[in-house]
C-alpha cells in the first residue's frame, strides 16, 4: 500500500510538472517569436533607411558608392536584397524558407515593413529603391531559438521536484499505513493465541483510531 502511495503522489506531481514545463515552454516559444520578429524589423527599417540615405544621383560614381554601400550592408549582415517589379513579382532569388506571398509586395510598395515567422525561420523586411528607382526589399532573416536554457533549467527543476515529491510521499505513506500495519500485526497474534496484544492508540477520532479500539476492545474480550 506504501508503494501504491508513494507511485500515485509521484504521478500527480510527475503529471502537474508536465502540464506547467509544456505551458512554460510554449509561452518561452512565443514570447521568443515575438521578440525576434521585432528585433528583425527595426534592423530591417534601419538598413534599408541607411540605403536610401546614400545620394541617388544618377551619376556613376554615386551608383558605384551606393553600390559599395549594399554590398557592405550585405557582408555586415548576411542578408539579401530582392528586387521587384510594379506588379510585386520578384526579380531575385528569395531567402530560403520564405515565399513570396510571405513578402506581401503590395504592402512593400505603400512602404510598409512586413514580417512574419515560418516554423522555426523568423523574417522581416523593409523597402528600400536602387540607386535606379528599382524597388527592393531588404529581407532578414532569423532561426528562432526556442529557449534551450530554459528547457534544461526547467528539466533540472522537474528532476528535483520529482525526488523530493518521492521523498516525502515515501514518508507519509509510510506514517499513513503504519497504523494499518500495527493492527495487522496485532491481529495476527491475538489469532495465534497471544490474547495480551494490544493495538497501540491516540486521542485521535479517525477510523483507524476507532479501529484499534475495537480491535483492543476483541482482546479484552476473549
Amino acid at each position: 500500500m506504501t508503494r501504491r502511495l508513494t507511485i500515485t503522489m509521484v504521478a500527480v506531481v510527475a503529471g502537474a510538472l508536465v502540464v506547467a514545463g509544456l505551458g512554460s515552454l510554449l509561452l518561452i516559444r512565443a514570447q521568443t517569436r515575438r521578440d525576434t520578429q521585432r528585433d528583425l524589423r527595426r534592423q530591417a527599417q534601419g538598413i534599408a533607411q541607411l540605403v536610401d540615405e546614400v545620394p541617388a544621383r544618377n551619376t556613376a560614381a554615386a551608383a558605384v558608392f551606393r553600390q559599395r554601400v549594399l554590398q557592405r550592408v550585405l557582408k555586415l549582415t548576411d542578408e539579401e536584397v530582392i528586387r521587384y517589379n510594379a506588379s510585386g513579382q520578384p526579380l531575385d532569388p528569395l531567402p530560403k524558407g520564405v515565399s513570396a506571398s510571405d513578402l506581401d509586395f503590395p504592402k512593400l510598395q505603400q512602404g510598409e515593413t512586413v514580417s512574419g515567422v515560418n516554423g522555426a525561420l523568423a523574417f522581416a523586411a523593409a523597402p528600400g529603391t536602387t540607386a535606379r528607382g528599382v524597388p527592393f526589399a531588404l529581407v532578414l532573416t532569423r532561426n528562432v531559438r526556442v529557449g534551450a536554457g530554459a528547457a534544461l533549467w526547467l528539466l533540472v527543476a522537474g528532476g528535483g521536484a520529482l525526488l523530493v515529491a518521492g521523498a516525502v510521499a515515501a514518508n507519509l505513506g509510510r506514517r499513513l499505513t503504519k497504523p494499518l500495519r500495527d493492527a495487522e500485526e496485532a491481529t495476527r497474534r491475538i489469532a495465534a493465541g497471544d490474547l495480551a496484544t494490544r493495538v497501540p492508540t491516540t486521542g485521535d477520532d479517525d477510523e483507524l483510531a476507532a479501529l484499534s479500539r475495537s480491535i483492543n476492545a476483541m482482546a479484552e474480550s476473549l
